[in-house]
């Protein structure tokens, strides 16, 4: 749940859009557990990294390139730039399971913004598992969006994790 609510609030700041809600970040403050237990702290008692570290520390990048929750039928890719600096990247949003081409383009990602780039469509009785990837001058990311009506096949979903 971490990855999905930073992104959440991540790709709401500043929001150009009517109505919007005003979201500029989010605290952590459950990092570590205290004793030996099941909790949803990113690191163990023992300070072994869970699975969940690697994830949120790949979407709290400077510049992340993530997929916004559904409006309606369609879903917008935007590029969050946490930087006082605009970024010129190329990126690709791809199906999975079909390598079918989402979305992709080259463009600047805006200074202290958060840049729309696509939007594709969205169908709540499909299940799918999108694998996005960017580059540029500032360096290389990938990420992932998981769309579709609960509950997901757990084999699937650790294939497509393989992917990410």
């Amino acid at each position: 749940m971490g990855k999905f609510f930073i992104e959440f609030f991540r790709g709401s700041k500043w929001p150009r859009r009517p109505g919007a809600t005003h979201r500029t970040g989010i605290i952590w403050w459950n990092l570590i557990d205290g004793w030996p237990q099941f909790s949803d702290a990113v690191v163990d008692y023992y300070y072994a990294k869970k699975l969940a570290f690697e994830f949120i520390k790949r979407c709290q990048q400077d510049l992340l390139v993530l997929i916004r929750e559904p409006a309606g039928a369609v879903q917008q890719v935007v590029a969050a730039n946490d930087t006082l600096r605009p970024f010129e990247l190329e990126y690709l949003v791809k199906d999975a399971d079909t390598a079918e081409l989402l979305a992709g383009g080259h463009v600047i990602a805006a200074a202290n913004a958060v840049t729309p780039l696509a939007e594709i469509p969205f169908d709540p009785e499909r299940q799918r598992f999108y694998v996005i990837t960017w580059t540029g001058p500032a360096g290389a990311g990938t990420n992932h969006y998981l769309a579709g009506k609960p509950p997901f096949n757990l084999e699937q979903y650790r294939k497509w994790l393989a992917q990410t």
